[in-house]
């Protein structure tokens, strides 16, 4: 029975292990915004948003391949190779990111954003979760994010107690040694599932990784680029002030969003075993991840809508209020985000490797070019509404181009749950301006609907299974659907 439930179990486990590293995130960004001048949490938010965006690239699609490949059996070579070909990688990410620096940042806050290239550079951490979905164990994961977690709270939080008024500089810092102290568990730990091989033998490895994944890392890049170019862009031409406000709001989003991509984790050896040769999923598997997807996104967006005025205030105080506006919008895209995790995936398990990354790039591309021409005149609102669009776009044109669902699966649940979404976005809007009794009453209606969802969600994602007997029946099934 275990096969039965090992999708869920995997997401618990991911789940679990983010839940801490994310309280102790929300600790940290607590001690910035409360602790900080708001222009200096604004450098700082941006400065740690860039690493995070480089940091995102370390992978180059590299994990999934690993996940995608690994099926065989033959983990510990495969390991190997992705280990190293990510240190290959990372060297280069340092090397643009440095560039990037010069590009996005003004002049006041490029110091900030070198430091953070620290961060980036010394990041092993991330190589946990994609071996612990080929070994089909998180707690190693779950370990060393709540190390990585614990070490950059302490380091920050240091600061901002012990000395007076700290600089964006010295807390990027800080930031960056709590990264860099917490990457040296995970040395030790990934070492237990490599094997030796000749250095000689190293280059020729590394070449075929990436050759392997060169369509799939462009891909998974742009996706990085258009969820966290935004902070920067804000920053470039806002200033640190409407910067501190978006990374309150984005911050929240992201917080969010670990519940998607613990999900996404969960659910990747299943689609590895169950996409069809054609890339293809069964009408079954289709609709029980419409079910799961489309449930957890509909909780998360419909919870954080729903505090999102209480969890600016509690977080970082009424000189954060210009904040809670764009949140509710970020919120709004959390439907999107889980939905297009879940059907991302789908597309890299099937080898659709060149229609995601066509999708990608123009997303990317309307991200980008929306934020240029109205972010300067329209501020952080035009931000977070860019921002969800972008995630809406991605998720239908994955859907619709990869092929990995129907027409009609797509249309009867996600077109209903988004405009559902967007009409409490808009409810959202007037609550806030309402009585508080009115307020109160209002949110709690919304969270409760969302938790309903949340539920619904878990149920399905329960009856999802990756053991062989499982997977052998699928095959049947999918074989007598004559498609």
């Amino acid at each position: 029975m275990e096969g039965r439930s090992r999708p869920a179990r995997l997401f618990l486990e991911f789940l679990g292990s983010r839940a801490g590293a994310a309280i102790l995130s929300l600790g940290t960004f607590v001690v910035v915004t409360r602790g900080t001048a708001v222009a200096t949490a604004g450098v700082y938010i941006s400065a740690v948003s860039y690493a995070l965006l480089l940091y995102s690239f370390l992978d180059l699609g590299t994990g999934p391949n690993l996940v995608r490949e690994a099926a065989d059996g033959d983990h510990r070579t495969r390991i190997t190779h992705y280990f190293w070909t990510r240190i290959a990688v990372t060297a280069a990410v340092v090397a643009v990111g440095a560039v990037g620096v010069v590009i996005l940042f003004p002049s006041s806050a490029r110091t900030a954003g070198f430091i953070s290239l620290i961060y980036v550079a010394a990041s092993i951490n991330g190589v946990a979760a994609p071996i612990g979905q080929v070994i089909g164990d998180a707690r190693a994961f779950r370990v060393l994010t709540l190390v990585q977690g614990l070490a950059v709270f302490m380091a920050v939080a240091g600061c901002v107690l012990l000395i007076s008024e700290p600089s964006a500089n010295v807390l990027v810092a800080a930031y960056s040694l709590g990264g860099a102290i917490s990457s040296l568990a995970a040395l030790v730990w990934v070492r237990k599932h490599m094997e030796r091989i000749p250095a000689r033998e190293l280059p020729k490895a590394i070449r075929e990784q990436l050759r392997a994944v060169m369509m799939l890392a462009v891909a998974t890049g742009a996706g990085s680029i258009y969820l966290r170019i935004d902070q920067s862009i804000v920053l470039k031409l806002r200033g640190a002030l409407d910067a501190a406000y978006y990374g309150l709001a984005s911050r929240i989003a992201v917080q969010a969003r670990l519940v998607p991509s613990a999900l996404q984790l969960s659910v990747s050896t299943f689609l590895a075993k169950r996409v069809r040769g054609d890339g293809v999923l069964a009408l079954a598997d289709q609709l029980a991840l419409a079910r799961v997807s489309l449930g957890t996104g509909v909780g998360l967006a419909f919870g954080v809508i729903a505090v999102s005025d209480a969890a600016v205030l509690a977080i970082a105080g009424s000189s954060y209020a210009d904040a809670i506006t764009p949140t509710i919008v970020l919120g709004a895209s959390l439907l999107s985000t889980s939905y297009n995790y879940v059907v991302g995936t789908s597309a890299i398990m099937g080898g659709r490797d060149r229609a995601f990354l066509v999708v990608t790039i123009a997303a990317l591309t309307f991200n980008i070019a929306a934020n240029v021409l109205l972010v300067p005149s329209h501020g952080i609102l035009a931000a977070a509404l860019v921002a969800s669009l972008t995630e809406t776009f991605a998720a239908v044109a994955i859907a619709e181009l990869v092929g990995v669902e129907r027409g009609a699966v797509r249309r009867r649940y996600f077109g209903a749950a988004l405009l559902g979404t967007v009409a409490v976005a808009l409810a959202k809007l007037y609550l806030v301006e309402a009585s508080t009794l009115i307020n109160v009453a209002g949110s709690l209606l919304i969270l409760g609907i969302g938790l309903a969802a949340l539920a619904i969600a878990f149920r399905a994602l329960r009856g999802l299974s990756d053991d062989p007997v499982a997977v052998e029946i699928g095959r049947i099934e999918r074989a007598s659907e004559g498609v």
